[in-house]
């Protein structure tokens, strides 16, 4: 078994070797990538080759990559009728599996959700 955590508490942050290291530093063994961070880009040959190393030079296993398509893009929907907008989703999609197999396959897990935030001092959500 592997101690594993998920960057999503770092989801505002650029992610960067600094942010991989204090998972590492922490006894973390296994990864949950969370698409929210600012740099996180499916299609960015560099950002990709960034994660495979930095992964790998800290031996760090990626567990899963958790994919919010719908936030980074309010008309991605693979059930719409719109056959325009369904074959954008689609491609969408696939970015996120070609992105997968280049960091050596891992669990691609899609959320269409708005993470709730947690509550402020008087007891209202905020969002973000």
């Amino acid at each position: 078994m592997k101690l594993g955590a998920s960057t999503i508490p770092h989801k505002e942050q650029v992610l960067t070797t600094a942010v991989l290291e204090s998972f590492a530093a922490a006894g973390v063994e296994s990864l949950e990538l969370s698409d929210f961070h600012p740099n996180f880009e499916f299609d960015d040959a560099d950002f990709t080759s960034f994660l495979q190393r930095s992964m790998r030079d800290l031996g760090l296993h990626l567990n899963s990559i958790h994919i919010h398509l719908k936030h980074r893009e309010d008309s991605c929907d693979l059930a719409t009728l719109d056959r325009q907008r369904r074959d954008q989703s689609l491609t969408d999609h696939y970015r996120a599996v070609d992105m997968a197999a280049a960091l050596g396959g891992c669990i691609l897990v899609r959320h269409d959700i708005v993470i709730p935030e947690p509550e402020d001092a008087d007891g209202v959500v905020t969002s973000t």
